[in-house]
């Protein structure tokens, strides 16, 4: 099974696809009942590369203004049958300490094996020595290791312990011809007609 997400507004089907919308899926994040145990002032939400951005224009600035708001580099770097790696930046300047954060969640749009979030962490956590580190997420596979991580919340989960699944956004595939290409030639046997489908919402 494929999975995309619909962060376009329009009507999408393709047989095979599974299409997961992302009003839906902010809404449940919005509703995850671990906020109420957080302390605004002493919580930093973080947004990792580019997948997060839409996470966080769904969110809300006027939801997300009671909160310390971080966003954080990072690049992933993924090929079928080889193991998922990732660069990712720091948050603080090297040697300036935070003992004040209590509380680190990262939010992000999809998390396949967990190696950015958890290079995120270890990167960052010695800097911040008294907080705790939470992962939200729209979409976990279910194959990724949160095993350092005090909570973790999904909005929905997909693929099995043993195998990831594909996972795209309507909007990547849309905007960018190379990559929409790519995921059909890999994911159907008929690739021509997933792009047409794709073509005719352009």
């Amino acid at each position: 099974m494929k999975y995309l997400i619909n962060d376009v507004g329009k009507h999408f089907s393709f047989p095979g696809v599974v299409v997961l919308d992302a009003d839906e899926l902010t809404e449940r994040v919005h509703a995850w009942n671990g906020w109420e145990h957080l302390k605004p002032a002493t919580t930093r939400i973080v947004f990792p590369g580019n997948g997060a951005n839409e996470v966080r224009r769904r969110l809300g600035e006027r939801w997300l203004s009671q909160w310390n708001i971080d966003t954080v580099a990072a690049t992933r770097f993924w090929w079928p049958g080889v193991t998922p790696s990732a660069v990712v930046g720091q948050l603080m300047p090297i040697g300036a300490f935070d003992f004040e954060t209590t509380d680190v969640v990262i939010v992000d749009d999809v998390v396949s094996s967990g190696t950015t979030i958890s290079k995120i962490r270890d990167r960052n956590s010695i800097w911040m020595p008294n907080a705790r580190w939470h992962v939200v997420t729209w979409i976990k596979q279910r194959a990724c290791r949160l095993r350092m991580f005090k909570s973790s919340f999904f909005g929905t989960e997909v693929g099995e312990k043993t195998y990831r699944v594909p996972i795209n956004s309507l909007s990547t595939l849309l905007n960018n011809a190379e990559v929409a290409e790519s995921y059909a030639r890999r994911n159907f046997p008929n690739p021509a007609a997933f792009l047409t489908v794709l073509e005719e919402l352009r």
